[in-house]
């Protein structure tokens, strides 16, 4: 009897314990573009896992992606009151800002799909650089009518050296940190290896330069893998906690791609609740393209929440 009674005092302390580790789903999110092509695949999928939030990137039309912030207004505010209608609110708006070679620069990584989204829209670096203002304007515009006060920016095609570099996006990022808290807006710094920061230490050092309350990081580790193979727990320690504000998981990180690249997502969602993330965990599928991309976002999706013994 007193053993079975204590059999039954543990089974409720390790679902007690269960309860208090698990993320409510209100915690989870997926770039909308991952999940579908168009606006109501992106609630259908919402609707699926009992998501309350989705990040904003792009959307499809007349067959080409579009940056949500080259929408008209009006178009922006109809997707936004159809998620409002939902019960959908936009957690983070993904804009691509400074993802270009900062003009003089010679980039020894690039990705090929924003490449060729330029090419297409005939954006050559000088032009993208001219205009950054204008691009910020719109960007941080977007993200007012979606409904969200984060957007994330880059730092410029990686060059072979990138702290050469650091004065200026010291510069350059802080004027966009000044003009994104007179928005009442934040700008996060996403962890990217074609960029200039690309691993936790470059990001810790910038940051110590950037003091601004309105810059923080979009932490997306897979991102950093390349450069950094302890990414975490290594590269996370070093990290500042109170400044990590989204993170982005990708279904490698989850499943692994050829027997590698498998983060501990498990242990990273445990040891971020525990240090106290209040934040949201974002699916960035990035696994093919089209329809095998969106039957991995419900695979990598399904994953998440078991994960994070969401309820």
């Amino acid at each position: 009897m007193v053993c079975h009674r204590r059999h039954l005092l543990a089974a409720a302390l390790a679902s007690r314990l269960l309860r208090a580790s698990a993320l409510d789903r209100s915690r989870l999110a997926i770039i909308a573009d991952e999940a579908g092509d168009t606006l109501e695949e992106w609630i259908s999928f919402a609707r699926r896992y009992h998501l309350s939030h989705l990040e904003m990137r792009a959307i499809i039309q007349a067959g080409h992606p579009v940056m949500l912030d080259d929408l008209p207004p009006a178009e922006l505010k109809s997707i936004a009151a159809r998620l409002a209608s939902e019960g959908i609110k936009v957690s983070f708006f993904n804009s691509a800002l400074l993802k270009y070679t900062l003009p003089g620069t010679v980039p020894v990584e690039k990705e090929d799909w924003y490449e060729n989204l330029y090419a297409r829209l005939r954006l050559t670096p000088e032009i993208l650089y001219r205009t950054r203002n204008e691009r910020l304007r719109r960007a941080l515009d977007a993200a007012h009518i979606l409904g969200t006060n984060q957007l994330r920016t880059f730092t410029f095609w990686r060059v072979k050296d990138p702290r050469a570099l650091y004065p200026r996006l010291v510069d350059l990022i802080g004027e966009m940190g000044e003009a994104a808290k007179s928005a009442n807006m934040k700008l996060l710094v996403e962890t990217e290896f074609a960029t200039n920061v690309a691993t936790s230490t470059e990001m810790r050092d910038l940051l110590a330069l950037l003091p601004s309350p309105a810059i923080g990081i979009n932490w997306d580790p897979q991102n950093s893998l390349v450069l950094e193979p302890d990414v975490f727990p290594a590269g996370y320690r070093k990290l500042p906690k109170d400044r990590i504000w989204n993170v982005q998981i990708k279904a490698e990180g989850l499943f692994g791609r050829n027997g590698k690249n498998k983060l501990p997502w498990g242990e990273i969602l445990q040891t971020m609740r525990n240090d106290g993330y209040q934040g949201l965990f974002g699916l960035e599928t990035h696994f093919g393209h089209g329809p095998a991309n969106f039957a991995m976002s419900r695979r990598a999706m399904e994953e998440i929440i078991r994960l994070a013994g969401a309820p």
